[in-house]
């Protein structure tokens, strides 16, 4: 019987790193939080620099909290780190938005590649664990042979933690080597690609427990010893978790960097072919949706370009320009366009009949287009416009940001009230491991309440021209 009553949430996402002391009510005690450098958050990152951020996080919460933590559970951004016999990092570890490999796998599955993208629950190659390995054979194979282990951010922390190399079966579909329907590694996918399925580590649910904490981790983390590790999962999945509970009549959007889309569904047959089908961190149930690509990233990046650096004006910025942006459209696709489209070469564009385009017009469509990627998404995972849009992640902070999509999606969209879903979804997993709660439905009672921001139904018919001359627009690209 555990006699310590809280437990510690840590959520890796691509900006920056949270932590937060969870009582079994689901108040957090404490939070803490450390931007991650720039450098660290493309297409490749260092995992030392990772574990320095993840450690310099947790120190910043009370000793005293710390120390009456029953269970540590982690949420991470996907990526892929490459660990020798010793669990050290081999070379830099790459994110969700590397593609390199792609070919090399196409070309090893051959015939076999529909039936394995299949298997694996893909609509198409994005990247992953197993084309990453295969490029890194190809460009360093002096490196790769001291390969003994390819995991995710969040298993390298949990490696880091406790000695211990294992994944969860919903991190383990975004390597592309899984067989998704059997939530278990697929052994021919993985042979048929040239690789040793021995590199890949034991699949195991969210709310298994990984490890435990051990005693130089416990030293520099100021957690005692033996404290257990839950498996934990993906942000964007543990952020779904936090906001639909069990429920499967409403999509949730975590908008962050990227807009993860995610519909729970209680069998795999219900899977529209265009979207992700995964294993959801809940025991006998799969989730479908996908990231959009670089959606908040891509306007963060314009409103940068632009000079627009004061969020409390972007309102204004937004305001004097007409719906439409007076015919300029944004693709924001510098990282490849993904769900529903699955273009991962795509790269961001403009497109507009006018040379002299100002910066609120560029700053709008940039907007509007990441907002029309998720209207795709949206209406890929529900074409009949019956579930409920539940929007949490850093966009849902902005009132501006928030009625803007409601407009877009012609749909009311429930707001949460906690924008950290990721850290929340952590601290979820983390209290059924601790035996708090007997079941994530039941623990996911205490998520936070929503807003409901409702479309303006006079600007319906604006918002539906721009939408339809934004997608005529992107069969360019």
């Amino acid at each position: 019987m555990l006699t310590r009553r809280s437990v510690l949430a840590v959520d890796v996402g691509t900006s920056a790193v949270r932590a937060a002391v969870v009582t079994e009510s689901g108040s957090r005690m404490a939070t803490s939080r450390r931007t991650r450098p720039i450098g660290e958050t493309g297409d490749t990152f260092s995992p030392a620099a990772l574990w320095a951020d993840v450690v310099a996080t947790i120190n910043g919460i009370d000793p005293a909290l710390l120390a009456e933590v029953a269970v540590v559970s982690i949420s991470a951004h996907i990526g892929q780190v490459f660990l020798d016999d010793d669990l050290r990092p081999v070379g830099v570890a790459t994110s969700w938005a590397d593609t390199r490999g792609i070919s090399q796998l196409t070309n090893r599955w051959g015939v076999m590649s529909s039936h394995f993208l299949a298997q694996a629950g893909r609509p198409s190659l994005t990247g992953g664990g197993l084309a990453a390995y295969l490029h890194r054979a190809e460009t360093r194979p002096a490196e790769t042979a001291t390969i003994r282990w390819i995991v995710s951010p969040k298993d390298f922390l949990i490696a880091r933690l406790t000695g211990a190399v294992v994944t969860d079966v919903t991190t383990a579909g975004y390597t592309s080597a899984s067989a998704v329907r059997e939530r278990a590694w697929s052994v021919d996918a993985i042979t048929a690609a040239g690789v040793d399925p021995a590199l890949f580590p034991p699949q195991l649910e969210a709310i298994d427990i990984a490890g435990e904490v051990t005693t130089p981790a416990g030293e520099t983390l100021r957690i005692p010893p033996g404290t257990l590790v839950a498996a934990g999962g993906p942000d964007g999945s543990l952020g779904a978790l936090a906001v639909l509970g069990g429920r499967t009549d409403a999509i949730a959007d975590i908008a962050g960097s990227t807009d993860v889309l995610s519909r729970l569904i209680t069998s795999h047959r219900g899977a529209p072919p265009r979207a992700v089908l995964n294993a959801a961190p809940l025991t006998s149930a799969w989730s479908i949706g996908g990231a959009t690509g670089l959606t908040g990233g891509a306007v963060s990046a314009w409103a940068a370009e632009l000079g627009f650096t004061d969020a409390a004006s972007y309102g204004e910025v937004i305001d004097a320009v007409p719906i439409g942006a007076r015919g300029t459209t944004v693709l924001p696709w510098t990282s490849g366009a993904r769900f529903p489209r699955w273009q991962p070469d795509s790269t961001g564009t403009t497109v507009s009949a006018r040379l002299d385009r100002a910066p609120a017009e560029l700053f709008r469509a940039a907007v509007e287009g990441a907002a029309f990627c998720v209207r795709e998404a949206v209406d890929v995972l529900d074409p009949d416009t019956d579930a409920t849009i539940v929007l949490a992640g850093g966009l849902s902070r902005s009132k501006i940001f928030t009625q803007l999509r409601a407009d877009v999606l012609g749909r009311e969209v429930r707001v949460s009230s906690d924008p950290d879903a990721s850290l929340e979804g952590a601290g979820l997993i983390g209290l059924v491991v601790a035996g708090f709660h007997e079941s994530v439905q039941v623990a996911a009672h205490l998520a936070r309440p929503t807003t409901v921001i409702a479309p303006r139904p006079h600007l319906r018919s604006q918002f539906e021209e721009a939408f339809q001359a934004w997608v005529e627009s992107a069969k360019f690209d």
